[in-house]
């Protein structure tokens, strides 16, 4: 499970960059990594955070790398390092929206998933997958166990 857990964070990563020229582009690859999760909202947010943090990760790596570009000064000028300060504070919270706003993408997918694609947990806590198909008369028919609803 943990595997899948991370190919799905994976690719809603992907997602994340692949769209980040959308506003809140952490939304949908949170989204979609939590709509492939399958799982409750709690799933949902986690596979979406990690999205998040595998997003994040490399803009911090490339955001120190900038920093410590910029942080060389001559003696005596404090400049660069009120830079350097200014755009770590930014990175955090830079990071910190990736990271949040794809946990809410998570919740959202993994909501959606639970509601459109049929995914209920059976009074055994056992996942059915298959939604409802028409009966006689047009009752719902529960596809997994035909039982009549």
């Amino acid at each position: 499970m943990a595997s899948n857990r991370l190919v799905n964070a994976l690719v809603g990563a992907v997602v994340t960059v692949v769209t980040s020229f959308v506003p809140l582009s952490p939304v949908l690859g949170g989204g979609v990594a939590g709509y492939l999760q399958r799982g409750d909202t709690r799933e949902g947010a986690t596979v979406g955070a990690i999205s998040g943090l595998l997003v994040a990760i490399p803009l911090a790596i490339l955001g120190t790398l900038v920093a410590a570009l910029f942080t060389i000064v001559p003696e005596g000028g404090g400049g660069g390092l009120l830079f350097a300060f200014v755009f770590l504070a930014i990175l955090l919270v830079s990071s910190v929206y990736s990271v949040a706003f794809s946990a809410l993408g998570g919740v959202l997918g993994a909501y959606l998933a639970r509601e459109y694609r049929g995914d209920e947990d059976d009074e055994f806590g056992e996942r059915s997958v298959g939604g409802d198909v028409g009966g006689e008369n047009g009752d719902a028919v529960d596809a997994t166990s035909s039982t009549v609803k």
